[in-house]
C-alpha cells in the first residue's frame, strides 16, 4: 500500500469503531516515508485531535499511572495519566508512534488498552476514540524491540511502501521548491532505505529538510548551499543535486510535453527541441551528456509508471538522442507496450513502431552496427 492508502484504512477504523468494534491498524514502513504524517493529515481532515504517544519516551507507569494512598479507602490506588484522552465529548485519535521502540514493559502496559480500551478500573478510553500505531520494521538499521505475538495479535499490520510519484505530487501540492521537485521528477534518485557509503540515509524526510533550507534562502549562497546539500543528502548525491540546482538545469519531460502540445506536435519548431538537439550532438559546443542522461532516466521512469507522453513525442526524442540511448529507450518502449513481456507481444510492439516510424528503424540499425 501507499501513503495515500492510509486514509482508506483509517476510514475503516472509524467505521468499525462507530459500529462498536475495535480495529487498530499499525502502519509499518521504513523511516522517513511519511506514515506518521499520513495519520496526522487524516485526523486533521476528519476533525480529530491526536494524542501522540512516542513509546520510546515512555515508562510503563506513564501508561498504568502512579499509585497513591487513598486514606478514605485505606488502599493504594492508581492515578490515571493525563497523557491519555479524556471523555469530554471531543473526537480523539490515540496514536502510539513507534510502539516497538518502547521497552517490553511499555508494550505490555499497552496490551489491555489495545484489547479492552481501558487500564485497570480507573481509566476507560472514550467510546469514540480511535487507536492507531506505527512502527519501523524489525530489520537491520533500526534499534527496535521485538514484538511478541500477544502484542502483534492486537494490531492490524499494514505495510506501507514508498512511491516516488506520490512524493512528487505531495511536494508540489504543499509548495516545495521547484528545484527539488524537478530533480525528483528525473527519477535519478531512488529510495533504497539503506545508508550510502558515508553512512547517510536519504529518505523523503531528507528532501523535506532540504526544502526547509531552500525556504530559508540557502540557495542564495552557493558555497554554503553546497555544504547543506552534502550534509543532508551525503557527499555524492549532495554534490550531484547542487550541480543540478546551481548550474544549467536539464530539460524535463513535462516541459517537452507541454511545448510539444503548444506547437501542435511540430518538434522542429520547438525552442526546447533545438536546445535538446544541441545537448545531444556529440562533439558539439552545446553537448551535455549528463543532462541528457537525466532526461533518459525520466523517460524510463515514465515507461515504468505508465505516464509516458504520446508516441509521436517519444519518436521525436528518440530521433534526437545519441544512438546508444535511442536503442535503450526503444527496448523499454516496446516493453511498456507489452506488459506481459510475452515474446510475441514484444515482437508485435516492435513491428508496430517500425511500421509507424520507419526512419527510427534506420537510426537504430546504424546505432547497433556502430
Amino acid at each position: 500500500m501507499k501513503i495515500s492508502d492510509i486514509s482508506k484504512i483509517m476510514d475503516i477504523a472509524e467505521a468499525s469503531r462507530t459500529a462498536g468494534h475495535n480495529f487498530v491498524p499499525c502502519f509499518r514502513a521504513l523511516a522517513g516515508v511519511g506514515k506518521s504524517q499520513g495519520v496526522q493529515q487524516w485526523a486533521a481532515a476528519k476533525g480529530y485531535t491526536i494524542y501522540d504517544l512516542r513509546a520510546a519516551l515512555l515508562d510503563s507507569t506513564d501508561i498504568l499511572g502512579l499509585p497513591f494512598y487513598d486514606a478514605a479507602k485505606g488502599t493504594t490506588v492508581f492515578a490515571p495519566p493525563d497523557i491519555l484522552p479524556q471523555d469530554d465529548g471531543k473526537k480523539y485519535v490515540l496514536f502510539i508512534d513507534e510502539i516497538n521502540r518502547g521497552t517490553t514493559a511499555v508494550m505490555n502496559a499497552f496490551m489491555q488498552l489495545l484489547t479492552d480500551r481501558r487500564i485497570g478500573i480507573r481509566y476507560k478510553l472514550p467510546d469514540s476514540c480511535l487507536m492507531v500505531a506505527a512502527i519501523n520494521p524489525d530489520t537491520d538499521g533500526y534499534e527496535v524491540n521485538s514484538m511478541d505475538d500477544a502484542v502483534i495479535s492486537r494490531l492490524i499490520m499494514v505495510d506501507i511502501d514508498f512511491d516516488l510519484q506520490e512524493l512528487i505530487a505531495y511536494a508540489r501540492k504543499v509548495g516545495w521548491s521547484s528545484t527539488i521537485t524537478d530533480y525528483l521528477s528525473t527519477g535519478v534518485w531512488k529510495f533504497t532505505g539503506k545508508k550510502d557509503e558515508q553512512g547517510v540515509l536519504v529518505n523523503p524526510r531528507s528532501w523535506g529538510c532540504l526544502n526547509a533550507a531552500d525556504a530559508g534562502g540557502a540557495p542564495n549562497n552557493p558555497a554554503t548551499y553546497s555544504i547543506i546539500c552534502q550534509s543532508i543528502l551525503g557527499k555524492r548525491l549532495g554534490a550531484e543535486f547542487w550541480t543540478f540546482a546551481t548550474q544549467e538545469r536539464p530539460i524535463t519531460l513535462g516541459q517537452l510535453t507541454s511545448e510539444f502540445n503548444k506547437y501542435n506536435g511540430n518538434f522542429g519548431a520547438m525552442p526546447l527541441g533545438a536546445k535538446l538537439t544541441a545537448m545531444c550532438t556529440t562533439g558539439g559546443k552545446g553537448y551535455r551528456g549528463d543532462l541528457v542522461s537525466l532526461l533518459e532516466g525520466e523517460i524510463l521512469q515514465a515507461f515504468t509508471n505508465k505516464t509516458a507522453p504520446t508516441d509521436d513525442l517519444i519518436y521525436e526524442l528518440l530521433m534526437v538522442f545519441p544512438a546508444d540511448i535511442t536503442v535503450n529507450l526503444l527496448k523499454n518502449w516496446c516493453a511498456a507496450k507489452s506488459p506481459s513481456k510475452d515474446p510475441e507481444q514484444l515482437r508485435s510492439a516492435a513491428e508496430g513502431i517500425r511500421r509507424k516510424y520507419p526512419k527510427l528503424a534506420g537510426k537504430v540499425s546504424s546505432g547497433v552496427r556502430a
